[in-house]
């Protein structure tokens, strides 16, 4: 597959994941702004690692991980700030 081709693919499969991934998301946070956040932080992610992801894999299951951990990231962060 060309390049050109392997980005349209990604492009398409992650604006389709968009509304799935986000109603995830506010299944991890309680706050829209910070699922709007993470969103943003999963996507840049999603698309930095792209060349990772298999095409015989399920992009929502792999896109629902990185949420997950983008998700953490901030949940670590406020439970700290908050101890602090």
């Amino acid at each position: 597959m060309e390049d050109s081709d392997r980005i349209r693919e990604i492009a398409d499969r992650l604006v389709a994941a968009q509304a799935g991934l986000y109603s995830y998301i506010l299944t991890l946070l309680p706050w829209s702004d910070q699922a709007n956040d993470v969103l943003q932080e999963t996507n840049l992610v999603l698309w930095r690692e792209a060349a990772e992801f298999s095409r015989e894999s399920n992009f929502q299951a792999w896109a629902c991980r990185v949420a997950y951990f983008q998700a953490e990231r901030v949940n670590g962060f406020e439970t700290t700030a908050v101890r602090n």
